[in-house]
């Protein structure tokens, strides 16, 4: 396992331009955006998550006799969930998407990604009507926050895409 810091996301605008973000991990924003994969109608079409690490390994696949490495990117992350927010407006105005972190103690927290299936990274603003949550010391170590920044998480963010 080789550990990165920093990971470029290449991605097209709106106005059909090429672009990049570029995210440090454990500097500021490491917030991205994925499609669901979900085909139902009423699922919410992006996932939501935050860079906790990024790294590459070689691997070799034996059963098949791939004896040469090959290159895998990986980013380990921590799940936003979509909080239930009233969509009663009209089509012109829709509410922002509203998410709050998975429970650490749930299976589902963390996981894997490929960093081909990321769309572009995002800016989470805390909804201020609620209040910081209290993070776990095992979600503070993972994290790898310093003691001042303990108190950082909401418990729920607006998305700005």
């Amino acid at each position: 396992i080789h550990w990165h810091m920093v990971c470029c996301i290449n991605y097209t605008t709106y106005d059909v331009r090429h672009a990049q973000d570029t995210i440090h991990v454990g500097k500021g924003q490491c917030d991205i955006m994925l499609l669901s994969g979900e085909d139902s109608m009423d699922s919410h079409p992006y996932w939501y998550a935050q860079m906790v690490c990024i790294f590459h390994v070689n691997l070799t696949h034996q059963p098949t006799n791939i004896c040469t490495p090959q290159w895998h990117d990986v980013l380990l992350v921590r799940w936003l969930a979509q909080e239930d927010t009233d969509s009663t407006g009209s089509q012109l105005f829709q509410p922002l998407d509203q998410v709050s972190w998975v429970s650490g103690d749930n299976e589902d927290a963390y996981g894997f990604v490929d960093p081909s299936s990321v769309i572009h990274s995002c800016h989470l603003v805390p909804c201020f009507h609620s209040s910081p949550d209290d993070v776990s010391a095992s979600e503070v170590t993972l994290l790898k926050r310093k003691q001042a920044d303990v108190h950082m998480d909401w418990k729920a963010y607006y998305v700005m895409r």
